[in-house]
């Protein structure tokens, strides 16, 4: 990433991530896309493409947790915001895709 950082250094630019992983799990029926990037601090975040929202949730479930200071934390951040409210016997529970993937 230094190189690139090198080069792409204008004063627009505020943030870089580098997806350095992309892993796809199904939960059920659901495939599940988790994208890892690390960004220029060297910190790692992860990204999902669909979000739980069961039948007594107001909106689907996104993690404030979404920094991490090593990958495994990342991968364990990602898992709790998958399961935290995933119910399968709920069965107007759905997963909602994020448009933001």
């Amino acid at each position: 990433m230094k190189e690139f950082l090198e080069i792409f250094n204008d004063k627009e630019i505020s943030e870089v991530y580098q997806v350095i992983e992309e892993f796809k799990i199904w939960v059920g029926d659901q495939d599940i896309k988790i994208k890892i990037s690390i960004d220029n601090y060297g910190r790692f975040h992860h990204k999902l493409n669909y979000h739980y929202k069961g039948n007594d949730q107001a909106d689907p479930y996104t993690s404030s947790r979404c920094i991490a200071d090593t990958k495994k934390e990342a991968y364990m951040n990602a898992h709790s915001e998958i399961f935290s409210f995933y119910d399968p016997s709920d069965e107007n529970g759905e997963w909602i895709l994020n448009e933001n993937y």
